[in-house]
């Protein structure tokens, strides 16, 4: 149902196949699709630990064989034709609606607010997923900012009107717990494990998961790092070291140029 980049083709049949069932209907002849996310418990990845600890490790939701056969027999009971929605032109486009019962998708879901910066699953940047955002938003699905979280802003804002505190040895030290925190839930470990002084490399970081802490740090912290820059680096009290290098250098070229 939700697939990575370069399955076009495994999307595009999957359309055409929900598109068949309005066809089917069209007929007066019964038709229903379910669109499945990704089985835990059997199938392919029950199979093949590996990637299942990966789609996981994303926080990607996980379905179970009941869910699937509860969803089988609903499409069976709701496979036959229903009655047409007028779209004609003399109807008022305030009425118009499209409401295919025949077809239904599982899965779509995360086990982590969608904002959440551990949550990798490859759709939620998806503009189709606004309503996901928006529910969180609203509070159904939101979790209350932590205090680690609370900590970093209340960092971040202090030091636009305080150098002294950016510069200060304590900045290093927060900047490397929090990218350590992230680093860790990327990598589903626990932060009891946390160790800034261990060398990245005994950690088995991947090029993916390179990827996300650049693009978390600058999203939060607010500077730019390469893939290699994170990978080289001796360890995450290092990785501390040099945001708060980036820090400076980009405060002060403010106070340099103001209009930057």
């Amino acid at each position: 149902m939700s697939g990575h980049w370069g399955q076009a083709n495994y999307n595009a049949g999957n359309t055409f196949l929900d598109a068949f069932v309005s066809y089917r209907h069209s007929l007066g002849l019964a038709a229903s699709t379910v669109n499945i996310g990704v089985m835990e418990d059997v199938g392919y990845l029950s199979e093949n630990l590996d990637l299942l600890d990966s789609l996981r490790s994303t926080a990607q939701y996980l379905i179970k064989e009941p869910q699937l056969l509860d969803s089988l027999e609903l499409m069976l009971k709701r496979s036959r034709p229903t009655i047409p929605v007028d779209l004609s032109p003399s109807r008022s486009p305030q009425r118009f609606r499209y409401v295919q019962k025949s077809q239904i998708g599982i899965g779509l879901r995360s086990v982590l607010p969608i904002t959440s910066p551990n949550n990798r699953t490859t759709w939620r940047n998806d503009p189709r997923m606004l309503v996901y955002r928006n529910l969180e938003t609203n509070g159904e699905s939101s979790e209350s900012p932590s205090s680690s979280d609370q900590e970093l802003s209340r960092f971040l804002k202090g030091i636009g009107y305080n150098m002294s505190l950016l510069k200060a040895p304590e900045a290093v030290d927060l900047l490397a717990r929090e990218i350590g925190k992230t680093l860790y839930g990327f990598m589903m470990r626990t932060e009891e494990e946390m160790d800034l002084s261990s060398p990245l490399a005994d950690l088995g970081i991947d090029s993916l998961v390179s990827i996300e802490m650049r693009n978390w740090i600058r999203q939060r912290i607010g500077v730019d790092f390469t893939v290699l820059e994170i990978i080289r680096s001796a360890n995450i009290q290092e990785l501390g070291r040099a945001a708060q290098l980036k820090l400076v250098a980009k405060f002060e070229a403010r106070v340099w140029n103001p209009l930057k």
